[in-house]
């Protein structure tokens, strides 16, 4: 069971108009594809594009998408993965991803603001300024491994009256695998960690290989 206490604050947060945080698609390598939109406002994929609350694009088995926004946050989204906005429970809108996603932030000269680390779709919230590798446990059901490139990373999720509680907190090199169930009546409930270990060198050399390769993240 997650901890059920309050987390402590992360970053003092200054105070910044968040409403002026855009995300684009700065990448886009795969067959032709479209932003799909709740409100039918389908367009097509292609760097440059602006996303907007309700947007989701996926990517197929050969496909790859990085989305950014205005502060410094990348989002680098492998086969067959996601990144939709969506309002969270502090209405504010962050993104949502799934799948296999490298998140980090290179940006340092911005402001750190709420969220802004976005949210994995079963595992819950990340921090801002680290940076880590999320994937589904191959062959297994809503168990999802974090893989942390920074030190004091920690997944965090809100309760029923929003608050924050601490899954698991990883220092660099770890890894950890929370299981998700979401049948638990309490939101505390539902998070097990599982198991937590270190990187190990092929796991550290595959991901930074595929994913921290600023080349294969550049068009042509």
């Amino acid at each position: 069971m997650a901890k059920s206490t309050g987390l402590k604050t992360f970053v003092s947060f200054p105070k910044v108009d968040i409403s002026k945080r855009k995300y684009f698609i700065s990448f886009y390598q795969g067959h032709d594809s479209y932003i799909l939109n709740k409100n039918d406002n389908d367009r097509q994929v292609k760097p440059g594009s602006q996303l907007v609350l309700g947007d989701i694009v996926q990517t197929d088995q050969t496909s790859r998408a990085e989305i950014r926004d205005n502060f410094g946050a990348i989002f680098r989204l492998g086969h067959n993965s996601s990144i939709s906005i969506e309002q969270s429970p502090k209405k504010r809108n962050i993104p949502v991803y799934d799948g296999s996603v490298f998140k980090l932030r290179k940006d340092f000269f911005n402001p750190v603001i709420f969220d802004c680390g976005g949210k994995y779709r079963t595992s819950c919230y990340n921090m801002c300024p680290t940076s880590e590798f999320i994937a589904h446990v191959a062959g297994v059901q809503n168990e999802d491994i974090y893989y942390s490139f920074s030190p004091n990373n920690v997944v965090w999720e809100y309760d029923e009256q929003g608050n924050k509680f601490e899954i698991v907190a990883l220092k660099e090199g770890e890894s950890a695998v929370i299981k998700y169930d979401d049948s638990a009546k309490k939101i505390v409930d539902r998070y097990q960690v599982i198991e937590k270990r270190r990187i190990s060198d092929k796991e550290y050399d595959s991901i930074t290989n595929d994913y921290l390769n600023d080349r294969k993240w550049r068009s042509l």
